[in-house]
């Protein structure tokens, strides 16, 4: 009898081992193929970044790293930010959805800045020294900056070339994104600190990521 229980146990034990194993499973394998290896990742970040920085004799004026977020930039940091926080199917299918709602009506741009005097990195302020423009097809557009609030770990992780020295920004334009990223665009930031002009211009064979 005393035998018989036992086997009983281990028999228990083992089903139950085999469903949640079972019930884990499809979570897994949907989300594992949608990953990018860094390299693949950094490398599409690369391609839609500019990347320029200012100086006056020795002293340096500023130096600006932006990255205009197109489909295959947003569908790319999604893929991370699924990874990074173990994402179901259905959040990575809200995140898209919500993805695509946005690009329908605007434009923007991962911006990391820096300036020797701190005051004067204020992009995201009413009354700041800075006058954000994005210029294409003959039109002009005024740009409204949102300092980000993620930790710095948390925004490498999407735009490794961001630092603790510069400030995170989004910067947005009431264009939608289909207008803008299948044609040569500069994004301008201007004030008596500098001028810089960042060209976006279509890349001869886009990455489309399909999240």
């Amino acid at each position: 009898m005393k035998f018989n229980r036992i086997c009983c146990a281990i028999v228990a034990s083992f089903v139950c081992t085999t469903l949640a194993a079972c019930v884990q499973a499809p979570i897994n394998d949907t989300t594992n193929h949608s990953r990018l290896d860094n390299a693949e990742y950094d490398q599409l970040i690369n391609q839609y970044t500019r990347h320029e920085e200012q100086y006056k004799g020795f002293n340096q004026r500023f130096d600006v790293y932006a990255t205009i977020l197109t489909n295959a930039v947003q569908a790319a940091i999604l893929k991370q930010r699924g990874r990074i926080y173990e994402w179901t199917p259905s959040q990575a299918q809200d995140a898209r959805n919500r993805m695509f709602q946005k690009n329908s009506t605007e434009t923007q741009f991962a911006v990391s800045f820096f300036v020797p005097n701190l005051q004067l990195n204020d992009l995201n302020r009413a009354n700041s020294i800075w006058r954000i423009y994005l210029d294409a097809g003959g039109k002009r557009y005024i740009g409204h900056a949102r300092k980000r609030e993620e930790p710095l770990e948390t925004i490498q992780s999407m735009f490794p070339y961001d630092t603790r020295f510069h400030k995170a920004y989004v910067v947005t334009f009431n264009v939608p994104l289909a207008i803008i990223e299948n044609q040569t665009a500069t994004l301008i930031f201007a004030s008596a600190q500098g001028l810089a002009r960042l060209r976006f211009m279509p890349p001869p064979n886009p990455q489309i990521n399909n999240y």
